[in-house]
């Protein structure tokens, strides 16, 4: 260790001592604490009270969170850039603010994602896992979609997607 880094560090060391027992005196003598400081340290002036005063904090480091790819995290996304584009007092805003905190309370609660699919008039609801995947959702879709399909179609290939793809 050199003299200069020796140096360095035993002021380094008094102005922490310093700086502790100028918090502890104002804690304890608030207003009145410069009296007490300057008994102990009689070169101290006022200027430096503030200053010594101030903690310094490390900053947090950031989270490390993985993307989330699932059709909901997308969904919000997506009406999050249309929140932030569309004029507040427009009828499409407020549709955007209803589907944003529909979409936002399923999430909470890992609702099961549900799609309504009507073929020939008739109904059917597909239930798809809270944190399905959008490209799994878009094709169910896009195959619901095709001209010709039926129902029963549609059942074999959900089944057999779930066997292939088991969420627990």
């Amino acid at each position: 260790m050199t003299l200069e880094r020796a140096i360095s560090r035993v002021n380094q060391i008094q102005n922490t001592k310093r700086k502790n027992f100028v918090r502890r005196t104002f804690k304890k003598w608030g207003l009145f604490s410069m009296r007490e400081i300057l008994k102990q340290y009689p070169e101290y002036l006022e200027a430096m009270l503030p200053a010594d005063l101030v903690i310094k904090r490390k900053k947090a480091k950031a989270k490390k969170t993985k993307p989330r790819n699932d059709f909901r995290a997308r969904q919000l996304a997506k009406y999050d850039i249309a929140y932030h584009t569309t004029d507040s007092s427009s009828k499409e805003f407020n549709k955007i603010c209803e589907r944003i905190a529909s979409f936002t309370y399923a999430d909470l609660k890992k609702a099961p994602i549900l799609l309504t699919v009507t073929l020939s008039r008739e109904k059917y609801q597909y239930s798809f896992h809270w944190n399905a995947d959008e490209r799994e959702i878009k094709e169910f879709h896009a195959l619901a979609n095709k001209p010709g399909i039926t129902h029963a179609e549609l059942q074999k290939y959900r089944e057999s997607a779930l066997n292939s793809s088991v969420k627990f």
